[in-house]
This record gives structure tokens, C-alpha cells and sequence, in this order.
């Protein structure tokens, strides 16, 4: 998101989003000026593998020859692949780590080549604040309108890119670094909708991404009971998911996605009832799944929807 203010600032940059994987993504046919791999998880496994070394190898694919290379990968056999790929391609490599603590910029003469560094991270109830110390850049309180610790990750991640790009002629000031990232608006990431009760929208659907929800739920909220609103495409490992997310829910319902990859609804409750001691209820149509979570809520309750984005999308035609 920093990178489309970049990029309305600067009418020669384009940004090309990689979708499913890397080397047979249609977006794979440029060279561009940076290319970025953020943290890698084991997704989309019928197009990039079932291990997570092989979907690394796909992602890798964007790699170019002595095009710099931005990555948050924190699994060591994601990282060795990228590596290994960069060192292939005479590719520059800066790896982007997150540390807790005031000492964060302490790690930046590590070895290993390039790193950059976020942490000093500090909640507020509109976003969080962090501090970001690339190879040539240091930056302090800047200020993101996102929460949970990953989203520190994927600004400083394009930050990291940002730092690149400035060497190769294209400079963006600190005042639009921190005004771009002051106005960053993602619908449907940890997107407070409703207050009395709160209503949480994620697009969270994947184990990892599902993981850091959770985290980022008891971090930033207080509630008396959560109450949780959730749909899952068939391709994901559902089980997993409501490892992280069912024991935080006083009480689960669950609803269809509204495409032909969704999964049966009585089926997810099933699992859910494996990780919760709560009623957990399937409710297939999303619009009636939330209107029942708000009729069960308390003026003190959290409801939480998430699981999918078609889930999302459809709960907030009847919310916002």
C-alpha cells in the first residue's frame, strides 16, 4: 500500500501484484525494478506443491538476474531456497526481520548480506507505531493504521523496496514515506465495522494468516465473550484454522461461502466442535450468519468474522 502512494507520486513505476505463485503468475513476464516475496506458507498447494520448500521454488521463480530481491521469509527452508535462487541469478538479496525491544537496529551489521529491521512496536487502539532501520535508512514512530505484528512486517517490507528503488534514481522523501503509510486503508483486514458490539471483518483464510488473527485479536481488543462468524473454501486445511480460532469463541457459526469452493457448513462445525466447548451452530446463508451473531452479542461481546474473502465481501453488503 506505501507502494501505490509511491507509485502515484512517480507515473514511471507500475506495481504488478503476484497472485497464486511466482514463476507462472501472468505478471512474471516483466523485469521489474524490485521484486518482493513476503512471508511464505503452505497455500495453494494443488498449483505449488505440497511441501513448503516447493512452494517456495515457485515463488522464487519471480527472481530475476541482478534484480534485487526484498523477502520477510522467516521459515530457514524458505529463506535457504530464496537464497540459494538469488545467489543463481547474481541477485542482491535484503532480508527483512522483525525484533521486539529497543535495540532493534542493534542486528543490522549481521551477517548474511543486506538486512533490515521493525520493531519497537507500540499499539494504539487506531493502528501502531514502529520503528523501521534498512541497510541506509533509519526511521522512527512511524505510524501504521493497521493492526497485528505482521502488518510492522509488510510495511517494512516495502519500505525495504522503497530503500532499493531510491538507489536506482527514484526518491521518495520521509514525509511521504510516513504520509503514505499514515493512509493506509485495507477493508477487510482487521477492519472494525461496528462498535456496542464490536464487529472485527478479516479476510484471513489460510493457517498462517488465520494465526496471526488470533494473536492480533487478544492483543489489541478487550471484549467479554468473542463471538465468531467463519466460512472456509474446500482447498483449505480447516482443521488448522479452527485450532487457532475455535477456542477463543464462546460461541462458532459457521456459514457457506457464497462459491462453488465452499465447504459444506455442517461439516466445518463438525471440526469446530473438536476445539471449542461452546455451541458452535451452522448457519449457511453469511447474511443470517451475522445477523444471528449480532442477536446472541452483548454490548461487551466481539463479533469476529473471517475464514474467507467471499465471506467478507458478503457480510459487508448488510454492515457498511
Amino acid at each position: 500500500l506505501a507502494f501505490r502512494y509511491f507509485a502515484r507520486h512517480n507515473p514511471q513505476v507500475v506495481i504488478l501484484e503476484v497472485g497464486l505463485g511466482g514463476r507462472l503468475d501472468a505478471t512474471n513476464v516483466i523485469t521489474p525494478l524490485v521484486s518482493i516475496i513476503t512471508n511464505v506458507s503452505r497455500e495453494h498447494v494443488d498449483y505449488l506443491g505440497e511441501d513448503i520448500a516447493g512452494i517456495a521454488r515457485e515463488k522464487a521463480g519471480i527472481i530475476k538476474e541482478g534484480v534485487p530481491v526484498v523477502t520477510a521469509a522467516e521459515d530457514p527452508v524458505v529463506f535457504q531456497v530464496i537464497e540459494e535462487k538469488c545467489r543463481q541469478q547474481q541477485a542482491p538479496l535484503c532480508r527483512v526481520r522483525f525484533r521486539e525491544g529497543r535495540d532493534i537496529g542493534s542486528g543490522k551489521n549481521d551477517p548474511g548480506g543486506d538486512q533490515a529491521f521493525c520493531g519497537d512496536r507500540r499499539p494504539v487502539e487506531e493502528g501502531q507505531y514502529f520503528h523501521f532501520y534498512g541497510p541506509g535508512m533509519e526511521l522512527s514512530e512511524l505510524f501504521l493504521p493497521l493492526l497485528g505484528d505482521y502488518q510492522v512486517v509488510n510495511a517494512s517490507t516495502a519500505l525495504a523496496a522503497l530503500e532499493i528503488l531510491n538507489d536506482r534514481g527514484l526518491p521518495l522523501g520521509e514525509s511521504h514515506i510516513r504520509r503514505g503509510l499514515k493512509g493506509v486503508s485495507w477493508p477487510g483486514r482487521m477492519e472494525v465495522v461496528q462498535s456496542f458490539p464490536r464487529v472485527v471483518l478479516d479476510g484471513a483464510h489460510n493457517p498462517a494468516a488465520v494465526e496471526n488473527l488470533a494473536r492480533a485479536v487478544r492483543e489489541h481488543f478487550s471484549y467479554r465473550r468473542l463471538i465468531l462468524v467463519l466460512g472456509i473454501l474446500k482447498d483449505k486445511d480447516a482443521s488448522l484454522m479452527l485450532s487457532f480460532l475455535a477456542p477463543l469463541a464462546a460461541e462458532t457459526l459457521v456459514t457457506l461461502p457464497p462459491i462453488f469452493r465452499g465447504t459444506d457448513p455442517e461439516e466445518i462445525a463438525s471440526k469446530a466442535r473438536h476445539y471449542t466447548s461452546g455451541p458452535v451452530l451452522a448457519v449457511p446463508e453469511v447474511k443470517e450468519a451475522v445477523e444471528e451473531a449480532l442477536n446472541r452479542a452483548s454490548t461487551e461481546d466481539l463479533v469476529l468474522v473471517c475464514g474467507s474473502l467471499y465471506v467478507i465481501a458478503e457480510a459487508r453488503k448488510c454492515l457498511v
